[in-house]
């Protein structure tokens, strides 16, 4: 069985990659900060700050494949916990590309829509519609600099939702159920659009991608644009709540240029011409994420088999 190195299972895309790959892989998860249990897995800490931690654990596991998420592995809607590119994980992204170089080893980059911006709908990747924010720049230099080092890289723009792994407080989906379940959900925006997808739907096509052989950026995302609001009105449709209520925004407070505050949806066309996969619609996947809450799917990150400290110091 091949082993599958995920960087970022502190992220929502890195955990649920992981958890959801661990019955086709050996999965070695690496967190950056906080540690991650994910059962089926293996994991470890490998700080985001220490470039030679993170260099030892890719070579001496020599895993089969290495995929980044730590960068943009949270939806950029989240905006209190939402993961935003710094100099840290930027370098720690870095290193993991420079040794999958040296190494040989395939390597993935998870990306984010975040890195478009309105006033054009469906972001083909040839859109030029860039973001100007800081975290958008470097998210985009980031991209470009993993694709020169390793021209075979797979970069996946896209805008994942799901269960958290952390366990020191809900994260922003089990933020939202809870709000519902109490009746107080709060108010939530309007302005921003993008076309969000369950993080373990893009776990389903994302190893189909790497049977493929594709290389060089793909959107990978939801069939269905919508705003933050429209999306927890769909939410609470599933799951049997009341639904927040809209609130109006004035035109100025409408136009979004923060990171992933803007128009970010994407075309994911080629992916479905290389792959031929359906790209799911809204409640397709909001439905297996009431299923996952119902099976207790987010109790497999609460136990894994966890490396010492020896083996990635």
């Amino acid at each position: 069985m091949e082993q599958l190195l995920v960087a970022g299972i502190d992220t929502v895309v890195g955990a649920n990659l992981a958890a959801h790959l661990s019955d086709k892989y050996r999965v070695l998860g690496i967190s950056s900060a906080a540690s991650v249990s994910i059962e089926g897995c293996e994991t470890a800490v490998a700080p985001s700050n220490d470039v030679h931690a993170v260099r030892q654990v890719a070579a001496s596991h020599r895993p089969d494949r290495i995929v980044l998420c730590e960068i943009a592995g949270d939806s950029p809607w989240h905006q209190v916990g939402g993961r935003i590119p710094h100099s840290a994980a930027i370098d720690s992204a870095r290193a993991w590309a420079r040794s999958a170089n040296e190494l040989g080893i395939p390597l993935t980059l998870i990306s984010s829509d975040a890195v478009f911006t309105g006033p054009w709908m469906f972001h083909a990747e040839g859109s030029t519609s860039f973001c100007s924010s800081a975290q958008a720049r470097s998210l985009r230099a980031l991209e470009t600099w993993v694709l020169e080092e390793c021209p075979a890289a797979l970069v996946v723009r896209t805008h994942a939702y799901g269960w958290s792994p952390l366990a020191d407080g809900p994260g922003w989906i089990e933020g939202i159920v809870a709000a519902l379940e109490s009746e107080r959900p709060g108010i939530f925006d309007c302005a921003p659009h993008g076309t969000p997808i369950l993080a373990t739907d893009l776990a389903e096509i994302v190893p189909q991608a790497w049977a493929a052989e594709l290389s060089g950026i793909y959107h990978i995302a939801g069939a269905e644009r919508v705003n933050p609001h429209r999306f927890v009105c769909a939410l609470a449709r599933v799951f049997d709540l009341a639904p927040p209520r809209a609130t109006i925004l004035a035109p100025a407070e409408a136009v979004g240029s923060a990171f992933g505050q803007g128009e970010t949806s994407l075309r994911s066309d080629a992916i479905h011409r290389a792959l031929g996969v359906p790209l799911p619609m809204l409640v397709e996947g909001l439905q297996r994420l009431r299923e996952q809450k119902g099976d207790g799917y987010d109790r497999r990150f609460r136990g894994s088999r966890r490396l010492t400290a020896s083996k990635v110091a």
